[in-house]
C-alpha cells in the first residue's frame, strides 16, 4: 500500500482498525538484533542498535525527543557523532524541556524519537501522539520508536508499574503504513552478554515451541515521503 492510498488519520479507530486487519498478513516480520545492556554508555556507543541509529539519523539537522525524561539521549546522540539540534518534549519538571505538551508543538523536525514512551499511554492518546509525530516530520524525516516487545513473556508488565499497554510489532508497523510512512523497519532486541550468548539460541527455540519471544524490546524506524531539506537548524 502506498502513502497516496492512506489518507485516513490513524486516530480514526472506526476506519483504522479494518486497515490494520488488512495489513497484518503482509507484515514482513522483525529481525533479531543482539545488544549489550550498556551499549549507550560506551564512548562511542556501539553495536547493532547504534549502527541503526547512525544509519537512519545520518545528516538530520533536528531531533525532537518526545518523553525525553532525563535527556539521556542527548549525550548518546552526541557520542554517536549525530550533530543534530536536540529538542525535547516532556511534561515532567525535574529536567529542562523545550516543550511541556507534545500535542501543542507546531514546529517541524527532521527526526522525532519516542523511546520507551508509547507503553505509558492509553491507546487513543498513543495514536494521537503517533499521528502528531507524522504531521510534524519534515519531508524525508524519520520517526524512531522504541517500546517493549508485546510477545516477550513478561517484559511489558514487569519492567515498570506505569506501563499501560503493549504495542505489538505488527500493529506498530501497520499503523506507520496507514499513516503514509515508508521504508519501515522493525527490529526485535535481545539483551546479550558473554554468559547469555550461549543461552539465547535455546531461548529462541523454546520461544517458538511455547509461543513467546525472548527479545525484550522493539526498535522501529520509518520515513516520511519526500526529499529531506539540506538546510540546517
Amino acid at each position: 500500500m502506498s502513502s497516496s492510498d492512506t489518507t485516513t488519520p490513524i486516530t480514526d479507530l472506526s476506519k483504522t482498525y479494518w486497515k490494520l486487519m488488512e495489513l497484518r498478513p503482509t507484515y514482513p516480520g522483525a529481525p533479531l538484533i543482539k545488544i549489550d545492556r550498556g551499549w549507550r554508555e560506551r564512548n562511542p556507543p556501539s553495536g547493532p542498535a547504534a549502527d541503526l541509529f547512525k544509519q537512519h539519523l545520518a545528516g538530520v539537522a533536528s531531533i525532537l525527543d518526545v518523553g525525553a525524561g532525563d535527556r539521556l539521549w542527548e549525550s548518546v546522540f552526541e557520542r554517536m557523532g549525530i550533530g543534530a539540534r536536540y529538542v525535547t518534549a516532556d511534561p515532567e519538571l525535574r529536567h529542562h524541556h523545550d516543550y511541556g505538551d507534545f500535542l501543542s508543538v507546531n514546529d517541524t523536525f527532521d527526526a522525532i524519537c519516542m523511546l520507551e514512551l508509547l507503553e505509558h499511554l492509553p491507546l487513543e492518546l498513543g495514536l494521537a501522539f503517533l499521528q502528531h509525530a507524522v504531521d510534524l516530520l519534515k519531508p524525508g524525516g524519520v520517526l524512531v520508536i522504541g517500546t517493549p516487545n508485546a510477545h516477550h513473556p513478561h517484559q511489558v508488565w514487569s519492567a515498570d508499574v506505569t506501563h499501560v499497554r503493549p504495542w505489538p510489532s505488527h500493529d506498530l508497523w501497520a499503523l506507520c503504513v496507514v499513516a503514509g510512512l515508508e521504508g519501515i523497519e522493525v527490529y526485535r532486541q535481545a539483551l546479550t552478554s558473554k554468559r547469555r550468548r550461549f543461552t539465547i539460541p535455546l531461548q529462541i527455540a523454546l520461544g517458538r515451541l511455547m509461543g513467546f519471544d525472548p527479545a525484550y524490546g522493539l526498535l522501529l524506524f520509518a520515513h516520511k515521503p519526500g526529499a529531506r531539506s539540506t538546510e540546517t537548524g
